[in-house]
Parts: structure tokens; sequence; C-alpha cells
């Protein structure tokens, strides 16, 4: 996905098996960073609803975000 947040452009994508494993991948292609986390469960995208497409719902994204606007 790509989600314009106002200050830049993100490009993100994340995956999930229910049961299973889920990741988020989350590019800031102004400040030439990105986050890839991965785990052993549901938690990085089941909790959040990321299929309504908001990175924002995610408390890893957004922290990471903050991060990043500092």
């Amino acid at each position: 996905f790509v989600q314009d947040v106002g200050i830049s452009a993100l490009i993100w994508h994340h995956g999930w098996l229910p049961e299973g494993y889920s990741s988020l991948l989350l590019m800031v292609p102004d400040g030439e960073v990105a986050l890839i986390l991965l785990a052993n469960g549901e938690g990085l995208s089941a909790p959040f609803n990321l299929e309504a497409v908001d990175i924002l719902r995610s408390p890893p994204a957004m922290a990471f975000i903050e991060a990043m606007l500092r």
C-alpha cells in the first residue's frame, strides 16, 4: 500500500496467517529507511485491522514513524 500521512508518503505491506505468523514492512522513501518486522504469531497484523488500509492503526508502525519524525 501507499499511504499519504501528510508529511510524507509511506509504503507498507503486511502479511498474516491466522494462528500462524504475521509481518509488517514499512518504508519511508523520503528518509530512506525501512522497518521490517516478523512474528511467530498474529500480533503484528490481526489486532489492528490493517485490512482497512490504515498503517496508523498499528502501534509498532506508529512508534517507528514517531521516531523518524524526531
